[in-house]
């Protein structure tokens, strides 16, 4: 093979070998937030930061605006479904805490039934949809 069909074929294989490489790489990501979650909620139960409620531990940043849009998301979840708290955690300042639930960026949120069992975990901005299904159940417990 010689001029434009070996062309071809080398684009052809440049891209089928990037297209791979793309798949493979989002699936391994998924994997290991999969793999992150579950280690998170794994942990030992932290009662002390649950006192008997149900709690979200909210982590956030000083310069985060996803953090504050989070807040807004949580205070309208609250008007739909009583019985649960926020517990806003600084994750620079209380990295220990931060790490125990694999939070690496903000916003995050934890949700702890009322015994301090982490029982959900949620990278990123959580929308209310998704913080509704996971405390419903656990204010109706």
């Amino acid at each position: 093979m010689t001029g434009p069909v070996l062309d071809t074929t080398l684009r052809v294989g440049v891209v089928g070998a990037v297209a791979l490489g793309v798949v493979a790489g989002r699936a391994g990501l998924a994997t290991w937030r999969d793999w992150r979650r579950r280690r998170a909620i794994a942990g030992a139960p932290l009662p002390g930061l649950a006192g008997g409620q149900t709690t979200v531990l909210l982590f956030t940043g000083s310069l985060c605006t996803d953090c504050v849009r989070q807040r807004e998301i949580l205070q309208d979840v609250g008007r739909q479904v009583g019985g649960w708290r926020v517990h806003e955690v600084q994750a620079a300042r209380e990295q220990p805490l931060a790490a125990r639930f694999g939070v690496e960026s903000v916003p995050a949120t934890v949700l702890l039934d009322r015994e301090g069992h982490s029982v959900a975990v949620n990278y990123g901005l959580a929308g209310a949809d998704v913080l509704l299904g996971q405390l419903r159940p656990l204010v109706a417990a």
